[in-house]
C-alpha cells in the first residue's frame, strides 16, 4: 500500500496521525482538515461555475452563426470575440505578469489549445454543418479524455465516468436531434474533430497546471490565455480586412433581426 495522506489517521490506529510538522520538544503537530462546510461550499460554487461556463459556451454558436450568415468569416467573429475578452482581461494579466516567467509553456498551450484552437475550430465548423452536430463532435472531448487517461497515462478509468460520458453524449444527441435533416461534410466534420481534439489539450493542460506547489493561478492562466490567442489570431484573421460595415447593420437569429454588435458580445 502507498503511505497514507499527510493529515489522516493510520488505518487501524485512530490516534496516529501524520504531521507536517513538529514543536520544538520534538512532539508531533497534527495537519488540520479543511471544514467540510468549506469543501462543499467550494464544490457547489464549481459546479455553479462549470453550468455558467457550459451554457455561455452552448449559446456563443447560436449568437455567432447569423454573424457568419451575414457576411463576416468564422475567424472574424472569433477575433472579436478573444480579442474583446483580451482586453477586459488585460489588468489581470499585468497583475499575473510573473506566471510568464514561471510557467511560459502553459500560458502558450493554452492561448494556442483552449483559446485559439477551440474558437476557430468551432466557429469554422458551424459555418458548415448545423450548431447541434458541431457541439456533438466537440463534446466527445471528454470520452477522448477518458481515451487518454486510459491508454496514454495507463490509469483506471471509473465505471461511472465512462457511464457518464455515455449518457452526456447520449442525451446531446437526443437534444439536438442530430438525426433530422443531417448532411454529411466531411470539412465541417473534421473541424469539428478539431476543436473535440483543442478541448482535450486544454483540458490536460487545466489538470496540469492546477497540480503540485507552483499551482498557476487560474485567473491569471486565463488572462494571458487570452492576450495569446488574440495574438495568434490577430495574424490568422487579418481583421483589417474585415467587412466592418456588418456590425453596423443587423443580423437575423430565429427570424428576429438583432443588433451585430449586440451578437458580437
Amino acid at each position: 500500500m502507498g503511505r497514507p495522506a499527510k493529515g489522516f489517521p493510520l488505518r487501524g490506529r485512530p490516534d496516529a496521525v501524520l504531521t507536517s510538522g513538529a514543536t520544538p520538544d520534538g512532539a508531533p503537530v497534527p495537519a488540520c482538515d479543511d471544514d467540510p462546510m468549506q469543501v462543499s461550499q467550494r464544490r457547489s460554487a464549481g459546479l455553479g461555475l462549470a453550468l455558467a461556463s457550459a451554457f455561455a459556451f452552448g449559446g456563443s454558436g447560436v449568437a455567432a452563426k447569423p454573424l457568419i450568415e451575414s457576411g463576416l468569416a468564422p475567424l472574424d467573429v472569433v477575433w472579436l470575440r478573444v480579442a474583446g475578452a483580451a482586453l477586459v482581461m488585460l489588468p489581470l494579466a499585468w497583475r499575473h505578469r510573473d506566471l510568464v516567467r514561471r510557467r511560459p509553456g502553459l500560458l502558450l498551450g493554452f492561448g494556442l489549445l483552449a483559446v485559439a484552437g477551440v474558437q476557430a475550430c468551432y466557429f469554422a465548423a458551424i459555418s458548415r454543418i448545423p450548431v447541434g452536430v458541431a457541439l456533438l463532435v466537440e463534446y466527445l472531448a471528454p470520452a477522448l479524455v477518458l481515451g487518454w487517461v486510459r491508454f496514454v497515462q495507463r490509469r483506471p478509468v471509473t465505471r461511472a465516468a465512462a457511464v457518464g460520458v455515455v449518457l452526456a453524449v447520449g442525451g446531446l444527441a437526443c437534444v439536438v436531434e442530430v438525426w433530422a435533416g443531417l448532411r454529411f461534410d466531411a470539412v465541417g466534420l473534421l473541424l469539428a474533430l478539431g476543436a473535440a481534439g483543442c478541448q482535450v489539450g486544454y483540458f490536460v493542460l487545466s489538470d496540469h497546471g492546477s497540480a503540485g506547489e507552483d499551482a498557476a493561478d487560474p485567473i491569471g492562466v486565463i488572462a494571458h490565455g487570452l492576450v495569446v490567442g488574440a495574438a495568434v489570431l490577430t495574424v490568422l484573421a487579418q481583421p483589417w480586412r474585415m467587412e466592418w460595415s456588418v456590425l453596423a447593420a443587423r443580423s437575423t437569429m430565429g427570424g428576429t433581426a438583432v443588433s451585430a454588435v449586440l451578437l458580437v458580445a
